[in-house]
């Protein structure tokens, strides 16, 4: 399996009770798919999964894999403080016949390279789907480094890497391991095009839950050589984004997928909750540089 293009970090909806609300899970997916996306990434850090129970993150992996029905492929990321859940989760996604599972290194007990190396291993042995590891340290506080991922590369089904991080210099140096073999896809929304410059198959993001077209864009821009198509699209992508991070990004994020008629509910503890007159500026601040008057997607 190569992975390419575009994958929403798909959102994960709650009812008025807090529960999973799987009627929209459902129409997510149905529309992802039908907007022309790539894939899908389920319960990653934007679909809040280690905030989920290992019951809840199951429920949200067999709602996804059976609403695509393989149209597009669906990776679960199955990252968890302990080694038995991430495990536990992994071989539930094979079971569930999804395409792929993806994991961040242990985090909180923070190990060395050896102990990740373990980590990995106890999944890849009860877990024959293709792994991509997952580099975020801004959120891990682990950086898996080039010597670090050749080390990895020793498990016979890890494929590739998620790659979260302004530092784009080891993503290349990460990309021509073992004479290029590993799939690399982006992760930060605002880089998106420099990534793809500096070698990345694909990406997956936050945002994309708003603006797969967008996103869609950049991408075929780039690789039909019309570099200052794909220039404009990433820009204008950035200017939206800029709103954003002005906000708890996710219960922003949020906010605008419910105003797009897409109501996700509100972000598991301890994620913030946005205050009405943030609601109001937010809103305020994206009519202000047009963002509903874009087709962007949703």
């Amino acid at each position: 399996m190569r992975l390419t293009g575009i994958l929403p970090a798909l959102m994960t909806p709650y009812d008025s009770s807090g529960k999973i609300s799987e009627p929209m899970l459902c129409r997510m997916v149905s529309h992802y798919v039908q907007t022309g996306v790539d894939g899908l990434y389920v319960c990653g850090g934007t679909g809040e999964g280690v905030l989920l129970s290992v019951a809840e993150r199951k429920q949200v992996a067999e709602v996804v894999v059976r609403e695509t029905r393989h149209r597009v492929p669906v990776i679960i990321h199955v990252g968890a403080v302990s080694t038995p859940d991430a495990v536990e989760l992994a071989t539930h996604a094979e079971r569930t016949s999804a395409e792929g599972v993806a994991s961040v290194p242990p985090f909180f007990y923070r190990g060395s390279t050896e102990a990740i190396y373990q980590h990995y291993a106890a999944i890849a042995e009860r877990c024959g789907l293709p792994l991509l590891l997952y580099n975020i340290p801004a959120v891990t506080g682990v950086t898996v480094t080039p010597d670090m991922m050749a080390r990895f590369m020793e498990i016979p089904t890890v494929i590739g890497m998620k790659f979260s991080s302004s530092d784009l210099f080891q993503m290349h140096q990460i990309l021509q391991l073992d004479h290029g073999r590993l799939n690399v896809l982006s992760g930060n929304d605002e880089i998106f095009l420099a990534a793809l410059a500096m070698g990345a198959h694909g990406h997956i993001g936050l945002t994309l839950n708003f603006m797969p077209k967008l996103f869609a864009q950049i991408f075929s821009a780039f690789r039909a050589g019309k570099i200052a198509e794909a220039q404009n699209a990433q820009f204008l992508a950035c200017q939206f984004i800029g709103v954003l991070v002005r906000y708890p990004v996710i219960p922003a994020a949020k906010e605008i997928m419910r105003w797009k008629g897409f109501d996700c509910g509100i972000g598991r503890g301890p994620l913030e909750r946005l205050t009405d007159g943030q609601k109001a500026s937010l809103r305020r601040e994206l009519e202000a540089v047009h963002f509903f008057d874009k087709d962007l997607g949703l």
